[in-house]
């Protein structure tokens, strides 16, 4: 059975007051929004998690801190969050400024170099250790309205995207990778866990949840041996 929810107007069947269904994983995803923080005591996350099952509300895999938004999963099994914490990849939208100064001075978007960069990978830490991404995809840029300084100097404002896929879960390892190279990340939306996607749940608006169906489970298995038979 599938449900929907949200964080305003529900569609049906609701997902209020319904026993969850105890055999096999259980399993749900939450469009997270923001200012939502990753905490079943406050903030409203705990609130959502016992519309998803009143009987058993399952707990948040991971953490997506208060301004990250997008794709998180839920479930009381401890086999799928251990495997979803340590063995696949997530996928995340960044976005990030630019600039140009009417005397040549600039801040672009990411370069070839700056992405072979990221690749490679950095050492965040002597206890957080190496982390790199899988993939970098640079997406379409808009201009922002310019500004000019006192001294006359124009600065042309730009807004560039990319698309990250990354297995490591270190504390704000998207924005450290980025600063890495010079780019201060504005906003982060995590689009996809292993295999599920945002889009292949149908979740469009912040806030909305559904139970994830047998298939939509397997995806988040992909092909780990340690996927219950």
């Amino acid at each position: 059975m599938k449900r929907k929810g949200g964080s305003g107007d529900s569609e049906e069947p609701d997902a209020q007051g319904e026993p969850c269904n105890e055999e096999g994983v259980v399993a749900f995803a939450l469009y997270k929004p923001r200012p939502m923080i990753t905490d079943m005591t406050k903030g409203g996350m705990g609130e959502i998690a016992r519309r998803m099952c009143p009987s058993t509300p399952p707990w948040p895999v991971g953490q997506l801190d208060r301004c990250t938004t997008g794709l998180m999963i839920f479930t009381t099994n401890g086999r799928l969050t251990c495997h979803l914490n340590s063995h696949v990849a997530k996928t995340y939208r960044a976005w990030y400024d630019g600039w140009a100064s009417s005397n040549g001075r600039s801040s672009g978007e990411l370069t070839n170099e700056q992405c072979q960069q990221l690749l490679q990978g950095i050492c965040l830490s002597r206890d957080d250790g190496w982390a790199k991404f899988e993939t970098v995809e640079r997406r379409d840029s808009e201009e922002l309205p310019s500004v000019q300084l006192p001294t006359g100097e124009e600065i042309r404002k730009f807004r560039y995207c990319a698309d990250v896929r990354i297995r490591c879960g270190k504390f704000h390892v998207v924005k450290r990778l980025f600063m890495s190279v010079g780019k201060s990340v504005i906003r982060l939306q995590r689009l996809e866990v292993a295999g599920l996607s945002l889009e292949k749940c149908g979740l469009q608006r912040p806030g909305d949840f559904i139970q994830l169906s047998d298939e939509q489970i397997d995806l988040l298995w992909e092909d780990c041996s340690c996927k219950p038979v």
